[in-house]
């Protein structure tokens, strides 16, 4: 789970997801918000992390496989 200003970008070149697994994207109102739906779903035991950067406004989530980086 993170942020990221291209979501589908990072999920394919930085986690290795590949076509047919689970996963999801959705744009948040801001960076910030953004950033504080990841920390409270990270607060709740997904793994990932936010960073808040200008841009940053996509929440991304998958579901780690043998084959994804985290």
């Amino acid at each position: 789970m993170g942020t990221s200003a291209t979501p589908r970008e990072t999920m394919f070149s930085q986690h290795k997801f590949k076509k047919g697994d689970i996963g999801l994207i959705r744009q948040a109102p801001s960076e910030l918000q953004a950033a504080e739906i990841t920390e409270f779903f990270t607060g709740m035991g997904a793994k990932g992390g936010a960073v808040i950067k200008s841009g940053n406004d996509f929440v991304y989530a998958y579901k780690i496989a043998s084959h994804t980086k985290q």
